[in-house]
């Protein structure tokens, strides 16, 4: 029987319907400064399944996404050439993108996330500070905040223990001489005509009309004025605004005093931290963007990486060997549920189902796992009909039933293998005898010639894993040597995949072959030779000598 538990989602919804009814908007909030990495999937996973786990309690959930796009540049980021100084402090939407095709610096990233939220299976709205600032939507908030200038900096002093400037403003003016907004004061302000008088340091001084997109609240306050304009109840966000002192402990406040809004319910969560590196940030170039993984791994298991933790524990993100525990971990755990494995717990089962793009859509499990596609791409050159071949040679034949799922899953493998894949996890077979067999010994040279007449044979891979640490022993010959022979002589390394599973997945006329023009390769004579378990001589290959 399965082990009865509620997942974390399910209970937070449970909590959220019961204190703020059944009527939902979940919220996550993004700048577009730069290539929207994989830590922000996690706040958008979390969106997502809190927007899932209230619609199946039986609650409406509307889930955006707010782009900050008026947002200014606030430096010359390392992804920027020199012709960028000149842009800081301008809105994002306002300043040319950074690659050819894009309309402004923000569509530059926000199109690539919008791709990959769709592959991700996130359905959401997409809205931009632009759109409501210039279309007058935060007309009333800015208004709001002028008018309660003394009251903010009051909550932002006791917060925060931040001390403000005598002339500190609650709304940044954009410049009309210098399009910038992060060089000007204000002078004066009259809600009634929505006008804010100004001067920038470039030395412009004028009016202008917040009512038009010509000023713009500052994050503290824009955060909360938008909960309150949106109707917000629900978000994510990350630990640093969830601190004492942080954005969401002075946006609440701001957001009932001011702004007139209950805050949402909030759902802070732990960074993801790229291995060696710490938590990943574009502006200090630590990131690997969405769309890089999504060549690399199934979407669905990277959902599944983001909901196996809870929100409260940091995801320590490791794009090679580790990345390649949590494939197996997710298939195995498909597999197990698809056949109907009883003891799978209710949290699991869940976690699996939160992954899935579409949970209801029948599907099949692969049996082949990744971590032996990763092999089996390389063996084949990522050749399509070599790879069924080397599948059929595997035991694998009866996946090709199943072959777009398969091949989509293998261009995956190969696309991991080439992006993030450990170098000794990497091989290409040589076409020649690899210079490193000069380094081998006679006792190795002996081994690879007695395995090469013990795969005359028709041997699974996991006798002839065996088969290799039975001919070590024979021979005198550590288990690690015996590998590094085989290794040597294929590949040119020290270090392979496992070698029942690798030899299996070869052509054996190759390996047969290959191992035995090692000798030739030194210019010695097979002499002396053991036939092992045969119990007679090998037949004659082309080019070998006798």
């Amino acid at each position: 029987m399965s082990k009865k538990s509620i997942h974390w989602a399910d209970r937070m919804a449970g909590q959220w319907t019961q204190r703020r009814g059944r009527n939902h908007v979940i919220e996550i909030g993004v700048s577009p400064s730069g290539p929207i990495h994989l830590g922000f999937l996690r706040e958008t996973i979390l969106g997502d399944v809190a927007a899932r786990a209230l619609r199946d309690a039986g609650a409406q959930a509307r889930f955006v996404l707010f782009a900050d796009s008026m947002d200014p540049l606030r430096k010359r980021y390392p992804f920027l050439d020199a012709s960028y100084d000149k842009f800081i402090g301008k809105p994002l939407c306002d300043i040319p993108a950074p690659v050819r095709g894009p309309a402004s610096y923000a569509d530059a990233f926000l199109a690539p996330f919008a791709k990959s939220l769709e592959r991700l299976g996130v359905a959401l709205e997409i809205l931009r500070s632009e759109d409501f600032y210039r279309s007058g939507r935060m007309t009333k908030p800015i208004s709001q905040a002028l008018e309660g200038r003394e009251r903010i900096a009051d909550i932002l002093r006791e917060e925060s223990g931040r001390q403000l400037d005598e002339g500190w403003s609650p709304v940044n003016v954009l410049c009309a001489e210098c399009g910038r907004m992060t060089t000007t004061r204000v002078v004066d302000f009259d809600v009634a005509s929505t006008q804010i008088g100004y001067a920038c340091e470039c030395g412009s001084k004028g009016q202008a009309d917040y009512s038009k997109g010509q000023a713009k609240l500052p994050w503290r306050i824009d955060w909360p004025a938008r909960w309150s304009v949106l109707g917000v109840t629900v978000e994510p966000f990350g630990k640093d605004h969830s601190s004492p002192g942080g954005s969401y402990a002075t946006g609440r406040r701001i957001c009932q005093e001011i702004f007139g809004w209950k805050p949402p319910e909030a759902i802070p969560y732990e960074w993801i931290n790229l291995k060696g590196q710490g938590a990943m940030s574009s502006s200090k170039g630590i990131a690997i963007t969405i769309d890089t993984m999504l060549e690399a791994i199934p979407a669905e298991v990277l959902r599944y990486l983001i909901l196996r933790d809870r929100p409260n524990q940091a995801i320590d993100f490791d794009p090679s060997r580790k990345l390649i525990q949590i494939i197996d971990e997710y298939e195995a755990l498909e597999r197990r549920i698809l056949h109907g494995d009883a003891d799978v717990s209710d949290a699991a089962r869940r976690n699996y189902s939160l992954a899935r793009i579409d949970p209801e859509q029948p599907r099949e499990a692969v049996e082949i796992p990744f971590r032996l596609l990763t092999t089996l791409v390389q063996v084949a050159a990522n050749d399509e009909e070599t790879l069924k071949s080397v599948l059929q040679r595997t035991g694998y034949g009866d996946d090709l039933r199943r072959w777009p799922q398969v091949k989509q899953l293998a261009d995956f493998a190969w696309n991991w293998t080439g992006k993030f894949a450990p170098e000794e996890d990497r091989m290409q077979l040589s076409e020649q005898v690899p210079d490193t067999v000069r380094q081998l010994s006679e006792t190795q040279i002996q081994f690879l010639e007695q395995l090469a007449d013990y795969l005359m044979g028709d041997r699974p891979a996991d006798e002839i894993h065996q088969q290799v640490y039975q001919l070590a022993e024979r021979l005198q010959l550590g288990a690690p040597e015996a590998f590094r022979a085989i290794y040597a002589a294929l590949i040119g390394k020290e270090r392979g995949p496992r070698a029942g599973f690798f030899l299996a997945s070869l052509n054996r006329d190759f390996v047969l072959e290959r191992f035995r023009q090692v000798r030739r390769e030194r210019g010695e004579s097979p002499a002396g030779r053991d036939w092992g378990e045969t119990g007679s001589r090998p037949q004659t290959y082309p080019n070998q000598e006798d």
